[in-house]
């Protein structure tokens, strides 16, 4: 609900790819490339109490990838989650979080953009509900990020439920908005 931050994302995203990024493998080291050269580069896999990096950069990769429209972002999530497929079966208590991810990936994200004047309550509420496979925007004013395209602002606050880039009607009742994302 705040465009900036979502910019931040996108510039330190670019940043980690340019900088972090395998291109061989798929995965990020853990040092820089700019770094001091040390005989083997680390790449983090494995999840155990705190989520690997290469899984977090895995998930942001999906997350933000479906947020700005960057297909290649989330394909890359996919490459990466697709090579460690048959270990997050075998053992999934080391690989928790690229579990989650590959949930997210199967399941598919519904994209809840809100827009208008209410959009602070109306997040509010819709969020008061879990919704593990979801993604929410909102702005009050016009923005030219993609999932808001040809949303526009009028005297109602709108949400609308999209899953894949296919939308259902939009809808100004939380329950209709809820029930759209059950049924996506």
């Amino acid at each position: 609900f705040d465009e900036g931050q979502l910019k931040k994302a996108e510039l330190w995203m670019t940043y980690v790819l340019n900088n972090f990024l395998d291109s061989k493998e798929n995965f990020f080291h853990f040092s820089s490339q700019s770094a001091e050269q040390l005989i083997a580069k680390k790449k983090e896999v494995f999840d155990n109490v705190i989520p690997s990096s290469n899984s977090v950069m895995a998930r942001n990769l999906f997350r933000l990838g479906t947020l700005l429209d960057k297909n290649e972002w989330k394909q890359m999530s996919v490459k990466m989650v697709l090579k460690l497929s048959a270990i997050i079966v075998q053992e999934p208590v080391y690989m928790s979080n690229w579990g989650i991810l590959f949930s997210e990936i199967t399941e598919g994200m519904n994209e809840v953009v809100i827009v208008g004047e209410k959009i602070g309550e109306m997040r509010k509420e819709i969020q008061s509900n879990y919704f593990p496979f979801a993604l929410f925007l909102g702005t009050k004013f016009k923005s030219n990020l993609p999932l808001f395209e040809g949303r526009e602002v009028k005297e109602k606050t709108m949400i609308y439920v999209c899953k894949n880039k296919v939308c259902q009607f939009p809808v100004e009742n939380i329950q209709d908005a809820i029930n759209q994302m059950i049924s996506a």
